[in-house]
């Protein structure tokens, strides 16, 4: 259920009193978000995580910390509760019990069009939310929730500007009817055809179309009666925002995301010796965060790594997700060039043809310059003005982008653990190169061989779905069992771990990110291993 800690019915969940009775004993940054919260329950409901954040002059982390401090599972949980509280009291100063405004919640919580609506949201390029006054409220909150999320969306309560809008919309947009619309049906009906001419796809929240029955395409949410109109839109802004955000591959609470841009940034190039330098993307934390560990993170088979820096591109949102999820998780992210691709090559050359070349002997040996370029990157790392902790830098990848962390590892004894996710174990895994499986730069550089001994000194975390085609989980498991006596040799056989996840393809996967922010939490120490990326 999306609305994760919806008050039993009839009952607070006392949000303002847990508060009341944790705050002697916050810290005094949580004291001031705590304080914040009690004189005015109504901003933290209404802004964003960020705003609030500002407005207490804390960060976005200590927020989370606050809300998980006095008894909830994260601050959108906190600010939900909020927002019922503040519904139940206003039904029983006017009604009495407030049994219908959380029937209302649960039943827009688990409306099976609510998925649909968001994954159309998600996808669109501009968002026009149109409201009834009644449901102001909920629509100006929902508008800052979609574009906390990165979606562009605006707000409007005026439907003589409706048409005039509606006529220039693009068309992978959507109109989104927020509320009953009362005496402007006549202007209503006119603008979301102007909209729907012009190739915007249109959602009803709460409301029902003028014209009767919606057309093919609208996705139609409605309210049960009763709940009144300002709660209900508030818990339809909450419930979609969430649902949007599922559909997001956003992993854990914080700023980062992958659909957004990350305004600390700088390109670097890593002096490497006999070799051109190395093409690299550093995401830093905040200038104030006290950070002290790095992730280095590689992409996938003919990415580049453009495509892991947050927002990336279209068809890519696995690599900017890892990017976000580490970041959100309080590492700085260094994003480097796969050997062969990207900037590492000519702009005209295809980074296939460049690996089967190197493969079958010809040009640079692209396996190798993986782990030998190793100590020149984490050198790099350590000369960074963010002062990064020698004992607390690990490095990830995803696919391909698997094999070349793992062969980094072997490089390098200074990197502290690898996580895998959806791995390239063996570079002939891949159909375009499995004629060059006896080549000899290809044994040279397995994982079985010289290279799985180096790798063997470090955990070792390996992903893999069931339904992977291109990396699949039999290829992953060989390489585990082949490396299991390494580590069993040294009685350290709980650092090689390999997890097959069910009904997961070559694809992003929520649990596979959770698991490697667990394993590099746990490995590089910080002040939490949660699996909900929360530090």
């Amino acid at each position: 259920m999306l609305i994760g800690q919806v008050p039993q019915p009839g009952r607070s969940s006392g949000a303002i009193d847990r508060i009341h009775a944790y705050l002697p004993n916050l810290s005094p940054a949580e004291r001031r978000v705590g304080e914040a919260i009690i004189a005015s329950p109504g901003d933290a409901i209404g802004m964003t995580i960020m705003e609030f954040a500002k407005e207490c002059g804390v960060a976005q982390a200590t927020l989370t910390r606050f809300a998980q401090h006095v008894g909830f599972d994260g601050y959108p949980a906190l600010r939900l509760s909020l927002a019922n509280d503040r519904a139940l009291t206003a039904q029983i100063r006017a009604e009495g019990p407030a049994e219908r405004d959380i029937q209302a919640a649960a039943h827009f919580g688990n409306d099976d069009y609510l998925p649909m609506l968001a994954a159309a949201l998600r996808h669109t390029s501009v968002v026009e939310i149109w409201s009834s006054p009644d449901t102001d409220v909920g629509a100006e909150l929902l508008a800052t929730e979609l574009r906390a999320l990165g979606v562009h969306a605006s707000w409007s309560n005026k439907p003589r500007h409706w048409a005039l809008t509606a006529g220039a919309l693009p068309p992978t947009s959507m109109v989104v009817l927020f509320g009953p619309t009362g005496p402007h049906a006549a202007e209503t009906d006119r603008a979301l055809g102007l909209a729907r001419a012009r190739g915007a796809s249109v959602g009803i929240v709460g409301g029902s179309l003028p014209s009767g029955q919606p057309e093919p395409g609208t996705y139609a949410l409605s309210l049960p009666q009763g709940a009144t109109p300002e709660t209900a839109s508030i818990i339809a802004a909450h419930s979609i925002a969430q649902a949007v955000r599922a559909v997001s591959h956003i992993v854990g609470d914080g700023p980062a995301s992958p659909w957004t841009p990350w305004p600390h940034l700088r390109d670097l190039y890593i002096p490497f010796p006999g070799h051109d330098p190395i093409p690299a993307t550093l995401l830093s934390q905040p200038p104030d965060s006290p950070s002290a560990s790095l992730v280095v993170l590689f992409g996938g088979h003919r990415s580049s790594r453009e495509q892991a820096v947050p927002p990336g591109i279209p068809v890519n949102r696995e690599l900017p997700s890892h990017a976000a999820a580490l970041l959100n998780d309080g590492h700085h992210v260094l994003v480097v060039e796969n050997p062969g691709h990207g900037a590492r090559k000519r702009e005209w050359e295809n980074a296939s043809d460049l690996v089967g070349f190197s493969l079958d002997g010809q040009g640079e040996d692209l396996l190798e310059i993986a782990w030998t370029q190793a100590p020149h990157i984490v050198d790099a790392v350590l000369d960074l003005p963010e002062q990064v902790d020698p004992a607390r830098i690990a490095v990830v990848g995803q696919s391909w982008g698997g094999l070349q962390a793992m062969l980094m590892a072997s490089g390098d004894p200074r990197l502290r653990c690898v996580a895998a996710l959806m791995p390239v174990c063996f570079p002939t895994t891949v159909r375009e190169y499995a004629k060059f499986a006896r080549r000899s730069r290809v044994e040279k550089a397995s994982l079985l061989g010289e290279r799985g001994d180096h790798l063997a000194t470090r955990p070792l975390l390996l992903v893999s779905g069931e339904h992977d085609h291109v990396a699949p989980s039999q290829e992953v498991r060989r390489l585990e069992e082949g490396l299991r006596a390494r580590y069993e040799s040294d009685g350290r056989g709980e650092q090689l771990v390999h997890v097959e996840l069910a009904n997961v393809g070559h694809t992003f996967s929520r649990d596979a990110t959770e698991r490697m922010l667990v394993w590099v939490a746990q490995h590089l120490g910080g002040e939490g291993t949660a699996v909900d990326g929360r530090r």
